[in-house]
């Protein structure tokens, strides 16, 4: 499995960090999930692909999950759903 965040390539991207701190804290307790960042300046296509229109989308297993940041209860219910 693997949860990717959608950030806008800006350095210090508030947003985007507080995505990417979130998922990183629920994922410590799922060592087996995998996680990645996908750049919307380095990979536009994939973005446009997904139909994900602002940074702070998380993709599990390759599909949108989520368009904004969940509460980490919702977030780590979400994960326990797709690796069932």
């Amino acid at each position: 499995m693997k949860i990717e965040v959608v950030t806008s390539g800006v350095p210090g991207c508030k947003s985007c960090e507080t995505v990417k701190k979130r998922v990183q804290t629920v994922l410590h307790d799922f060592p087996k999930v995998q996680f990645g960042e996908i750049n919307s300046l380095e990979k536009p296509e994939r973005i446009a692909s997904l139909g994900v229109l602002t940074s702070g989308a998380i993709v599990i297993d390759g599909e949108v999950t989520f368009s904004n940041l969940p509460k980490e209860k919702v977030l780590r219910q979400k994960i326990e759903e797709a690796m069932t």
